[in-house]
């Protein structure tokens, strides 16, 4: 059995503008064997208090965002390809491997985040909303 510490969860911020974050999210939840993660809209109250207490401005960051401290000592948010590094780092193989590419200069790895964000809408098939799975933007898993 897999020890789940609820304290130590990362809190995942998605962008609420496209279908895209839903399969992310049903990407990572299942491969997330350790419950390391926690899902929540940018839109979200908890995420609205978290940009309040870090200075940026609701609306300005629509960008994939993972707050990696425990809850209660949240430090800066990861932000872009540092944040998807972070999360396939921790997700079971062979989607860990994919964390061998933070070894590539932040700037490529961000122009290339920057252009998956610009082609989001076309690569959730054209869905305009982010409903995330109820299970899944709760923390629980379903497994």
């Amino acid at each position: 059995m897999v020890e789940r510490n609820s304290d130590a969860r990362h809190l995942i911020l998605f962008d609420g503008e496209c279908g895209f974050c839903t399969r992310a999210v049903a990407l990572i939840s299942p491969n997330d064997v350790h419950g390391r993660f926690r899902y929540a809209s940018l839109g979200s109250g908890e995420a609205s208090r978290l940009l309040a207490e870090q200075g940026i401005v609701q609306g300005t960051s629509n960008t994939l965002l993972v707050f990696s401290s425990p809850p209660g000592n949240a430090g800066a948010p990861l932000a872009k390809s540092a944040a998807a590094m972070f999360i396939v780092g921790r997700l079971r193989w062979p989607w860990k491997a994919l964390a061998i590419l933070r070894w590539l200069p932040a700037s490529l790895l961000d122009w290339g985040y920057d252009h998956v964000a610009r082609s989001r809408f076309m690569l959730s098939g054209g869905s305009e909303s982010c409903a995330l799975p109820a299970a899944a933007s709760k923390g629980h898993r379903t497994d």
